[in-house]
Parts: structure tokens; C-alpha cells; sequence
């Protein structure tokens, strides 16, 4: 009986990105063996590792082969996936940011307005003082509540071109160990170059995938999340600020001694839309549709016997 971990031809070809045409070739050749022949089955855990030596014997003996025009060709695709690669990464940095980084933001931009808000219901009565027209108080709390405004925006723009947390570029060298064949020496210099690149990409790769599973995770998120939630909280609490001049004068003017305490509550109400920080809020609804898993196997070169 079969187990229940084999996969079809088509299913193998899928796992390690290759034709089903070459996987019957592989099999063919003995580089990859099936479990069983009707149907067509395959170990996916031993015919991956198969693949992978075979790969990597087949690349020596390229190496091997003294074919330097081939192995210039082969740097240069090396080369390209290498900058794709860069590419890709830097862009999603330039995306994310951790969720460490996310919160330290979020409460100084919330302590900002709080403190603001905070002031507010004194300025306000410093601005009213003994008046009784209901035209000149509701002017006085619109001149105070824009001026809190222009205050809030001010130290907002402030904090925001201000040189917070400039992350550092840490150089760590790699070093690898393992051994290789022996190469004729005039194509030594490309061999090396073509190991070189191929690590570097790898390195590049591996550090993507760090940071797409970070998002997934929670440990980082979307940039244009965390510009949404400011956003949406900014603007719910100008516009609850901006409609307080004409209620909150007819309040505080019939209030007399309590109209400390109605600016005290109006101003507690807009304080409420700048929520406490949840990393939940700042979470993309599709994680899914914006970050994909890399392959883990490259596409296959074409090899020399196939040219």
C-alpha cells in the first residue's frame, strides 16, 4: 500500500519547478525514483534530495567542462536573479516595519493629541472668560480648538522629519566551509564568482522570507496600515473637535461653575477615538494577497547535454 506522503508526477514536477516531461526524463535516468509505476507515484522528501545532488554534481561537472563562454552566460543569469532579488527585498523594507517599531509610534503620535486635548478645556475658558453672547463664545472655541489644531499638526510634522531610530547596516560576513572539486584553473575565477553571487542571492532570499513571515507572524506590518489607523483616528477626532464650537457655547454658557466639567467631558469624547495601541488594528485584513512565499527551489538551467 502506498503511502499516504507520495505525490503524482505532476504534483513532483510542481514541488521541485520543473516539467512533468523532465521529471519522467530524471526518472528515466535513475537521478529520481518512483515508489511505485501504476500509477506513476514519488517520495517528495527523497526525490527532492535527489534533485538537489543531482543539481549540484551537474553544475561541477559544467564547471568542469572548460565551457567558458557557458559558465559567463551562467554568471550573468546569476547576476540578474541576484539584483531581482535585492530588488525585491529593498522594496518590501522600504513597506514594513516591526511591530516594536509600530507601537513606540503609534503612542507618541497618541500621546501628542492627548496632551493637547488634554489643555484644551483650560485654553478654552482662559478664552471665554466672563463673556455671555453665544456668538462670541462659539467664536472663541473655534479660534481655540483650530489653534490646538495647527499646535497638534505642528508636532506632528515635527516628530515626523525628526531623525528617530535610524536603523544601523550591519556588514556580517559569511564565510563558507564547504568543500568543492577540484576545477580546471582558467575557469576558476568565474566558478568562484558564480558561488559568490549564487550565496549572496541566497542570503537575499532567506532575509525576504524572514520578513514575509514576520507579517505573517505579527512581528511586522504594512506601513500603509499603520497610515490607515493614524488616518482614520486623526480624522474622526478633528472632525468631533471642529464640531464643538456652536453645542458646546450653548452648554457651557447655562453651565456656570460646572463648565469646567462640560469641556472636561466633550474633550474626554474626542480623546476616546485615539485608541490605545493594539497590534491587532494594524494587521492587514489580506496578508495573504500581498506577500507570496518565494520557491525554496530555483527553475532548472538547461544542461550542456541539452544544448
Amino acid at each position: 500500500m502506498l503511502k499516504e506522503s507520495t505525490v503524482s508526477r505532476s504534483q513532483l514536477a510542481k514541488l521541485i519547478n520543473i516539467s512533468p516531461n523532465r521529471v519522467s526524463e530524471l526518472t528515466k535516468a535513475g537521478i529520481i525514483t518512483a515508489v511505485s509505476e501504476g500509477p506513476l507515484r514519488f517520495d517528495p522528501t527523497d526525490c527532492k534530495r535527489r534533485f538537489i545532488d543531482y543539481k549540484k554534481k551537474d553544475a561541477t561537472r559544467l564547471a568542469q567542462s572548460g565551457n567558458r563562454e557557458q559558465l559567463e552566460a551562467r554568471l550573468r543569469l546569476h547576476r540578474s536573479n541576484l539584483v531581482k532579488q535585492q530588488n525585491k527585498l529593498n522594496s518590501l523594507k522600504e513597506q514594513v516595519a516591526t511591530i516594536t517599531e509600530t507601537e513606540q509610534a503609534y503612542n507618541d503620535f497618541r500621546g501628542i493629541i492627548l496632551t493637547e486635548l488634554k489643555q484644551l478645556p483650560e485654553r478654552i475658558t482662559d478664552k471665554l472668560g466672563s463673556t455671555k453672547d453665544m456668538a462670541i463664545a462659539a467664536e472663541a472655541i473655534e479660534n481655540t480648538v483650530h489653534a490646538a489644531l495647527r499646535s497638534i499638526q505642528g508636532k506632528l510634522t515635527e516628530y515626523c522629519d525628526a531623525d528617530i531610530g535610524a536603523s544601523e547596516t550591519v556588514e556580517t560576513s559569511r564565510n563558507s566551509s564547504t568543500r568543492y572539486p577540484l576545477i580546471e584553473p582558467e575557469n576558476a575565477d568565474l566558478v568562484t564568482e558564480i558561488r559568490k553571487v549564487r550565496t549572496e542571492r541566497d542570503h537575499v532570499v532567506a532575509e525576504t522570507n524572514e520578513i514575509v513571515a514576520d507579517l505573517f507572524s505579527g512581528n511586522r506590518v504594512y506601513t500603509q496600515d499603520i497610515e490607515r489607523v493614524l488616518a482614520d483616528r486623526s480624522v474622526a477626532a478633528r472632525a468631533k473637535l471642529l464640531g464643538l464650537s456652536q453645542p458646546l457655547a450653548r452648554v457651557v454658557l447655562g453651565a456656570g461653575s460646572r463648565a469646567a466639567g462640560h469641556l472636561m467631558e466633550a474633550v474626554e469624547q474626542i480623546a476616546v477615538e485615539i485608541k490605545p495601541f493594539d497590534a491587532a488594528d494594524f494587521r492587514a485584513k489580506e496578508v495573504q494577497d500581498r506577500a507570496s512565499e518565494p520557491d525554496d527551489i530555483e527553475p532548472e538551467e538547461p544542461s550542456a547535454d541539452a544544448e
